[in-house]
């Protein structure tokens, strides 16, 4: 652990204190959910704890807090300090410094934190649920009036925004506060069947069954225990998409910028430059120029997408031509496993459509459906990343306007099975599930391969093994798969698995160091982990 994650951990621990002595549920959250199933613990470059909780367990901790906080701690929010710009509030050390942009100018507490996000009940209409999805970011962004909360606003956003900062100019933000209020945050908690988190940093409006937030139960986090939801592996597919259980590439990780320092107190450094400013110019500066920057980010992403819409059309055209003058077969070359040669045609295309702005914007680089098809088949069929195709066929059908091709729908079917096999195994592990869907949507069908098909045959069929003969079985099987794809991590994990069944522990030890260093799945990892240290003890 880092020192940085050894402070919160000493937080963490004082708000799972104070919650159980007076019956305070919480869950953890966000990233900090991802890291109780794939590490139990922190994610490695983890730098703050999430957690949610209900309005009313909010309330009760914003009480406590209030009332009887421990000593160097503070609970920073806007019901309770008017300059806090956030809709969630912060658990805070204040006897040390953990400096970030939003706590700069205002009043707030500015140590180490946990997030603490709560969630209100949300109305049962539909037709009163799309008004909020209309609405909810919009006050969010028009509520923070210091800085711009998120940068990458759908479309639609702007005018709604525009409006609501005409209306507070009109009759005040004062009275807009209490129409959000009463909008967001009225309905009644038995009546509800979902909840909406209270959270600004989100666009695609946060609705939860009601079902997550059920009575908590505890799990391992860096060796003590915390609450997380019952439903914690199906609240992390919902958050973080169908790739909840993979370690993301190193741009994708999300930290803090901000300065640590655990002997300085943060109104030490803020002192050291408010001392040159003043601070209701600064605050007036920041919110005169607020507007503008929101407006700015709008007219950028388009910029932006446009940009990589330009770029797309030469890159089809050096593609198609580079295919033409060398009569490459796709289709063929794919079939046949030639992999390198797929991965050098398109290797320029992942350049582009993973430029750091391209995926910041959501731009989309519009090649060709024909050579969209090989590039996300091989994602699906070979790669295992049915989430990536599903997420590339969204992209084409929001940017162009017209139709997929009849390559591009024959793709769905074979999404839904591989999501529905995902869910069975990493999500619930219902192997009687997992037997039915390939009982039933996948044999006697015309698929053709899929890895994801495959490995579920592997799981299933190692689930039911009872001797050697039923390892050795699907030993053979997974070797035949390795012919075709050679750094297959799942494949050579469950290598290791059937040598540590089998008692082979020198070969499982072999085979677990292979597959840590090429898959990405981080629930294999910690089962990797996990056996390497028990083989360790072994063998001592």
């Amino acid at each position: 652990m880092t020192e940085v994650q050894e402070y919160l951990l000493k937080l963490i621990k004082e708000i799972d204190d104070i919650c159980l002595e007076h019956d305070i549920d919480y869950y953890i959250f966000a990233g900090s959910q991802l890291g109780v199933e794939r590490n139990e613990g922190f994610l490695p470059w983890d730098d703050d704890i999430d957690l949610i909780m209900t309005e009313e367990n909010y309330q009760k901790f914003m009480k406590v807090m209030r009332e009887d906080p421990p000593p160097n701690r503070a609970f920073e929010c806007s019901e309770q300090n008017k300059e806090y710009p956030l809709q969630f509030g912060k658990y805070m050390s204040t006897d040390m410094t953990g400096l970030i942009r939003p706590h700069a100018f205002n009043n707030a507490a500015s140590g180490l934190w946990i997030d603490i996000i709560h969630a209100v009940p949300a109305p049962t209409s539909e037709r009163r649920l799309e008004f909020i999805k209309k609405w909810f970011c919009c006050w969010c962004e028009l509520d923070n009036e210091i800085y711009v909360e998120h940068k990458t606003h759908y479309e639609g956003f702007y005018p709604r925004y525009r409006f609501l900062v005409f209306l507070a100019k009109v009759f005040g933000k004062k009275t807009i506060d209490k129409w959000a209020d009463k909008l967001f945050n009225s309905y009644p908690e038995d009546k509800c069947t979902h909840y909406l988190m209270y959270h600004s940093l989100y666009t695609d409006y946060r609705f939860f069954e009601k079902k997550f937030f059920e009575k908590p139960v505890r799990r391992l986090y860096e060796g003590m225990e915390v609450s997380v939801s019952p439903y914690n592996r199906e609240f992390s597919r919902l958050l973080f998409g169908d790739s909840w259980m993979m370690v993301p590439p190193v741009a994708d990780r999300e930290v803090h910028a901000m300065v640590v320092d655990f002997d300085v107190p943060y109104h030490k450094y803020v002192d050291d430059y408010m001392c040159f400013l003043n601070k209701d110019e600064v605050m007036a500066n920041l919110k005169e120029t607020k507007v503008i920057q929101t407006k700015n980010l709008v007219e950028r992403r388009k910029f932006i997408k446009r940009l990589f819409y330009i770029k797309g059309i030469l890159l089809n055209e050096r593609m198609k031509s580079r295919i033409e003058s060398e009569g490459i077969d796709l289709d063929k070359e794919l079939e046949a496993g030639n992999f390198d040669l797929i991965n050098d045609i398109y290797k320029e295309f992942e350049k582009l459509q993973y430029d750091e702005l391209a995926a910041k914007w959501g731009a989309f680089i519009p090649i060709e459906d024909d050579l969209l098809y090989t590039y996300i088949n091989k994602a699906m069929r070979y790669d295992g990343q049915y989430y990536k195709t599903n997420k590339f066929l969204r992209l084409r059908a929001a940017e162009k306007k017209a139709p997929l091709s009849a390559e591009l729908e024959s793709m769905r079917p074979v999404i839904d099975i591989c999501r529905k096999l995902s869910i069975a195994l990493w999500d619930d592990r219902d192997f009687d599930s997992i037997e039915k869907i390939i009982n039933t949507e996948i044999e006697g069908k015309n698929y053709g391969f899929c890895i994801d098909f495959e490995l579920a045959k592997l799981y299933l069929k190692m689930h039911k093994a009872e001797g050697e003969d039923d390892y050795d079985a699907v030993k053979t099987e997974i070797e035949k798969i390795l012919k075709l794809i050679p750094d297959q991590g799942e494949c050579i994990k469950l290598l290791g698995d059937i040598a540590y069944l089998k008692g082979s522990l020198k070969e499982a030890a072999g085979y677990y160091e292979k597959a840590e260093n090429i898959t990405t799945n981080g629930l294999l990892l910690l089962d990797i982990r996990k056996k390497k240290e028990e083989i360790t003890i072994e063998n001592s």
